[in-house]
């Protein structure tokens, strides 16, 4: 703030800062003022001023105008109007400087107010306000016409000589607004009146708008809507106060994100100097704008918006549900997730469902480490800070929305039956069945295939067996899980949809039919040859003209080269008899040093051959550059030096468009770089065709010019294609955190490929006809746990199969009981087919076992009863595991307890069948259970394997253009192993393609190959590998139909060390394809049907993941999902080579993995964001290390603090570039 006078400028202002602006803020008005007269004080105040409580800034002005007034009562006190930020100030931010200009316009409401109640004071406007009063008679006034560049409302008086005296040095690179002798713009009023627009304009030097020259400043506002310039109207405050404003200017630097609020703010009061303002208005303070972490964010939204139901709430335990949230942080009010706590002698445990929480788990497994319960979620920070500390209920206590949010929650706790939310037709519920200490999730949707409701619990035990899903209607009828009798007993939770009439459904159509009939024969080039890859580099290579990559899709020269051939229109280029535009020309740039003659590509100025571009030789040659708009034809030339002698002279070709961020193809045609983006985000987000993309451009082209076209669909493609393989990308990538040693991978086959006719892959179970033909060591019926024995009939087998399958499933309560002495013939005839190691516990079993214990050893045998191999219950490396636990007699407790633990991550039923009987036995385990288990690791380990060959790179082998497959398995992509061939393969020819053997009815699970090929006859399909923990695509292959033999063959032959788990729509017979020939290299794979099609499968429950811990966060339908995404190349791909279609395929797989891991950054960034709330807390050393950006090297003194918070050992993982500070630069994004 800054005090003028007519004649002086005070000097004697008594306030610490030397500013009386910061004096307002500060709260000191304490002002010692000379006592002599002046006529006129101005009062500037600056735009940081208003940083203050309105309260106390009403108050500071009053009382510098009371102090003013007393000294000098014969002054006229002038309240100048607070000019708003200026456009270009790059201190503040858009949204910063939109808050700014509101509070300005509440700040000059005030003192216009105040200039309306006292007699002596008068506001004086830039333009952007109103004044307050009609007219005022000043002193020392004249009669001149203001040529300021801001014109003051005040029309009807005169202006004063000081309101012409503009000083443009306000200093705005101070917090405060310091304005020394000079001031704020404070032009004088504008004496002429123009009633219309053409009065203004003869009134103009030119008589017409210039869009260049004429200052729009000078305009009247009532006539600026006349301009119809977009927002330039009366209330529009964005002109420069030092420069002129031009109509260019306007139209170049019109940013919406800048333009502050138009609306004046109403007016909030009239006071006169001595009124107090005691209303409690918040602060108007930059802390206002300031950005909340994550976590503050989330715990805001789900107390406004969420819901929290603690269900247990017990002295040391308390399982809580509320709302989820997503991979950004953003609350999702129709997704629940349970959060426990747990109240431990070593501590306070927490633990939730939610994917972010398993995410911090899967870290730290992935690098090796020791899990720390310290890394938690949001859920389980939000638990502990907010939840816990306002439970208990405290009558001293304020009452807050945030202890109300959390009393409302804990009413709920002890109900079995909470219904969460109502979403789309989908009812969800949470069900704490009696006897458990867990609640369960349930849901009820609408099958609209059906016509009926569908009631389904999602507990992953009883997914496992029969009677967790069911239809509404028989919901009273059937027999069900313990969770779904609850919803049963409950009727008002759902009889509503009971009784409506499913047939006055009203059922929409969610998604379009793909058209499978198109007309875009021409996307594909069946007649280019098959060199376009180099086997020796691994990279594609497209001929063209362009050597250069192309410009990343944000890069500023690909920016300033679109606004550059913006410019190409008709405004500026001249069109063409064929209607393209004549455009500039290119020539390669000027070089910084002279050439290698000496001539010079230069000449002196005053030299009369001079010219500014040099020396320039026309080709002949006219390059069409495809825009965006239109086609330009623009001639080529080169550079010469200045030698005489031509044979000698230098020259310089020019760069083929690199500086330009152009793509020639041809000596004829090129394209932008945009244009390729474009077409790319085309079809990631609409499935479009090259042909499709060309017609969309001709429409456009033809829209300026009738004549105008694009190029042609076939130039195009070829187009693309080279200028995609210019990027030089290398696909051999394989998942960021498994690397080369996947644990888990998923695969599938799609319907999507080329025609036979235009195809020449070799598939890849076919096996090296160099190797010897293997014996086939075992088959089906020979590694079930019932096996084949001579002298028995099949027949008479599978009758004690089905004897066993059926007391199994009645102890479970899946059958009926039998009658007494049926059942009894049963056992007598099971004791002749069990082995004898089981005969003491099947006795006990089917005599004096205690109910749990019956129960759980039932569900053991129900398993083994099937004719699955023995290793798809317990595989050798973890049959291993179990012999050392039973064999060994010292474990401590603690020991015991870990080892019980991770049996539940591989063999559930076999934990809970030890737990059992260790109850019911004083804590010891049963000889005779111990004696069956033994049996079963023996059963496994004793397996005869065909070991598998070793692994070598066979370079030469990754070569996607002739062999059609491209696997990322190691970091050549190449072959490691023969397909060998075995007895088994020529026993079967010509046998169904589903088993190797039949399984027993009341298992056998089929599946339908052929429809792979029912809709696209004659054409080939693929198969791919993904990672199913982080959804990396690992490759593909082109196959002529799918089947067992893809998987098998594809991870045999490429992957050096198998995964520990494999998940397939057809997982059960994938294991006997796989152990009946390559038994060695997957003894230890462990076999699993996804989600998706486990629900159609009748055999052994061992295929199902759900039923083993560890498997929350696997995302089983990865395969699913990418096959939605691939249809997007399935119109393209139809006519293409296998060359084209294998580079196609590629880049955008590598698009895929690339949104995937952008995805999952993202998602451990939010995973952090509850772990640096207690960070925070423990070190504050590394919570400010996390200030550091994204993937800066992790100071060495935080080391060791992460290593104590985390319980990690962050040098074993983080040794590598690319995992290098993973942990803490996500810390330090969030």
């Amino acid at each position: 703030m800054h005090i003028q006078v007519e004649e002086r400028v005070f000097s004697s202002i008594a306030d610490s800062s030397g500013c009386l602006g910061s004096a307002l803020v500060a709260g000191d008005s304490n002002l010692s003022l000379k006592k002599e007269f002046y006529p006129c004080v101005y009062i500037h105040l600056g735009s940081n001023d208003v940083q203050a409580r309105e309260d106390v800034f009403y108050r500071r002005v009053t009382e510098v105008c009371d102090s003013i007034h007393e000294t000098s009562p014969e002054t006229e006190i002038v309240l100048c109007s607070i000019l708003p930020r200026k456009k270009n100030d790059r201190r503040v931010s858009s949204t910063l400087a939109r808050v700014f200009n509101r509070w300005i316009q509440n700040a000059n409401t005030m003192l216009m107010d105040i200039s309306e109640a006292i007699p002596y004071i008068r506001f004086l406007g830039y333009g952007a306000q109103k004044s307050t009063k009609s007219s005022r008679s000043q002193p020392n006034s004249k009669s001149t016409i203001s040529t300021s560049s801001l014109n003051p409302v005040e029309k009807t008086s005169p202006p004063h000589q000081d309101e012409f005296d503009i000083a443009d040095h306000a200093d705005f690179s101070k917090l405060k607004l310091l304005l020394s002798n000079d001031v704020e713009q404070n032009p004088g009023p504008d004496r002429i009146t123009f009633p219309s627009l053409n009065d203004w304009l003869e009134y103009l030097p030119e008589k017409r708008i210039d869009p260049e020259t004429t200052d729009l400043r000078f305009c009247p506002k009532h006539l600026r809507s006349k301009l119809k310039l977009l927002l330039f109207n009366e209330d529009y405050l964005d002109m420069p106060t030092n420069k002129s404003y031009t109509m260019s200017d306007h139209l170049c630097t019109l940013d919406f994100e800048k333009i502050p609020a138009l609306e004046r703010p109403s007016k909030k009061r009239k006071s006169t100097a001595s009124v107090k303002v005691t209303k409690d208005v918040e602060p108007l303070s930059v802390m206002q704008e300031s950005k909340q972490s994550m976590y503050e964010q989330f715990s805001i939204d789900l107390i406004e918006d969420g819901k929290i139901y603690i269900q247990v709430a017990e002295e040391d335990t308390m399982i809580c549900c509320m709302n989820d949230y997503n991979d950004s942080g953003s609350l999702r009010k129709e997704v629940y997730v349970y959060t426990t706590w747990l109240k431990q002698e070593s501590g306070d445990y927490f633990h939730c469902t939610c994917s972010i929480y398993r995410t911090l788990f899967d870290i730290a497994h992935s690098q090796t480490l020791n899990y720390s319960n310290r890394n938690s979620c949001m859920h389980c920070t939000f638990l502990k800070c907010i939840v816990l500390p306002n439970l208990q209920i405290d009558e001293r206590a304020t009452e807050t929305k945030t202890r109300k949010f959390v009393q409302e929650g804990k009413q709920c706790a002890g109900k079995d039956l909470i219904e969460l939310s109502d979403f789309n037709g989908t009812r969800k519920f949470s069900v704490l069945a009696e006897g458990e200490t867990k609640p369960v999730f349930l849901s009820l949707s609408h099958n609209k295939a059906k016509a009926n409701y569908t009631v389904t619990c999602h507990n992953g035990e009883c997914q496992s067996k029969k009677g967790h899903k069911r239809y509404l209607n028989n919901l009273n009828s059937s027999n069900l899980c313990r969770h779904l009798f609850v919803l049963k007993h409950n009727p008002e939770s759902w009889i509503d949809l009971h009784e409506r009439n499913a047939t006055n459904e009203t059922f929409l159509d969610d998604q379009l039919l793909n058209d499978e009939t198109n007309d875009d024969a021409g996307d594909g080039d069946p007649v280019d040859t098959n060199d376009n890859f180099d086997p020796e580099t691994g990279l594609w290579k497209y001929k063209c003209e362009s050597s250069h990559p192309a410009a990343a899709r944000e890069s500023d020269m690909l920016r300033r080269n679109i606004i550059k051939r913006d410019g190409w229109n008709d405004l500026t280029l001249s069109r063409q008899a064929d209607g393209s535009l004549k455009g500039p020309n290119f020539y390669p740039d000027m070089p910084d040093n002279t050439c290698c003659c000496g001539s010079g590509w230069l000449k002196r100025d005053d030299d009369p051959d001079y010219s500014e571009n040099g020396k320039l030789i026309p080709l002949g040659r006219v390059l069409t550059v495809y825009t965006q708009f239109a086609p330009v034809q623009c001639d080529v030339y080169k550079r010469v030096c200045y030698n005489p002698i031509d044979d000698s002279r230098c020259e310089l070709a020019w760069n083929e468009g690199q500086s330009e961020s152009i793509h020639v193809f041809s000596s004829k045609t090129a394209a932008g770089d945009e244009i390729r983006w474009e077409f790319t985000s085309s079809v990631m987000k609409t499935g479009c065709t090259f042909s499709a993309y060309c017609q969309m451009k001709d429409e456009l082209y033809r829209t300026r010019d009738p004549k105008a076209k694009f190029m042609d669909a076939t130039v195009f493609l070829k187009w693309w294609f080279s200028w995609a393989a210019n990027m030089n990308i290398d696909f051999r990538q394989p998942c960021d955190i498994c690397r080369y040693e996947p644990n888990r991978l998923c695969c599938d086959g799609t319907r999507v490929g080329v025609g036979f006719r235009h195809s020449n892959f070799t598939e890849i179970s076919t096996p090296d006809s160099s190797l010897q033909t293997q014996q086939t060591l075992h088959r089906r019926m020979d590694r079930c746990y019932l096996k084949n024995k001579p002298g028995v009939e099949k027949r008479q087998m599978i009758a004690y199969r089905e004897a066993l399958d059926d007391i199994a499933r009645t102890t479970v309560a899946e059958f009926e009981p039998l009658d007494i002495p049926e059942n009894n013939d049963r056992i007598n005839l099971l004791m002749q087919a069990l082995p004898e190691e089981a005969h003491q516990s099947f006795q006990r079993f089917t005599r004096g076992m205690s109910e749990f214990e019956r129960v759980a050893y039932a569900s053991v045998l129900k398993m083994l009863a099937t004719t699955a191999s023995v290793t798809s219950i317990l595989s050798p490396e973890y049959a291993l595991f179990l012999q050392e636990f039973l064999t060994n007699e010292n474990l401590s407790d603690f020991e015991f307890n870990r080892q019980m633990y991770e049996m539940r991550s591989f063999a559930p039923e076999i934990r809970d069948l030890i737990a059992e009987s260790m109850l019911n036995n004083n804590n010891i385990l049963p000889d005779d259970i111990n004696l069956f288990l033994v049996h079963l690791t023996n059963e496994s380990l004793n397996l005869p394997v065909y070991a598998p060959e070793d692994a070598t790179f066979q370079f030469g082998t990754y070569n996607p253009e002739k062999l059609g497959r491209a696997y990322y398995f190691n970091e050549h992509g190449v072959k490691l192993r023969n397909v060998r061939k075995f007895q088994i393969d020529e026993d079967r020819a010509g046998r169904n393609n589903d088993h190797d053997d039949e399984a027993m009815d009341f298992e056998r699970c089929r599946k339908i190959y052929s429809k792979i090929q029912q809709s696209a006859p004659g054409k080939s399909n693929l198969f791919l590998w993904f990672c199913p923990d982080h959804g990396h695509c690992y490759g593909f292959h082109m196959t002529v139909a799918e089947g067992r033999k893809d998987p098998s063959a594809s991870l045999y032959s490429h992957l050096a060390k198998p995964p520990q788990a494999v998940f397939y729509d057809f997982a059960c017979n994938l294991q006997e394809y796989c152990l009946n020939r390559e038994s060695g290299y997957y003894k230890n794979v462990r076999f699993f049907h996804d989600i998706f099609h486990g629900y159609s499968h009748k055999c052994s429950t061992s295929f199902r993941s759900s039923r083993l811990q560890g498997f929350e966060s696997v995302n089983s339908e990865i395969c699913e999902q990418f096959n939605s995404f691939i249809q997007i190349l399935k119109k393209s791909a139809r006519q293409m080579t296998q060359s084209h279609f294998c580079f196609y395929l590629q880049f955008f797989i590598h698009e895929w993995n690339r949104r995937k891991r952008v995805a999952y950054k993202r998602k451990i960034s939010t995973a952090l964001a509850g772990l640096y709330e207690i960070l925070s807390e423990q070190t504050p050393t590394l919570a400010s290390s996390f200030a550091v950006e994204k993937g800066q090297q992790v100071p060495p003194e935080v080391l060791p603090e992460i290593h104590h918070v985390f319980d990690f050992n962050v040098r074993g993982r983080f040794s590598t570039a690319s995992s290098s500070n993973l942990l803490v630069s996500a810390c330090a994004t969030t």
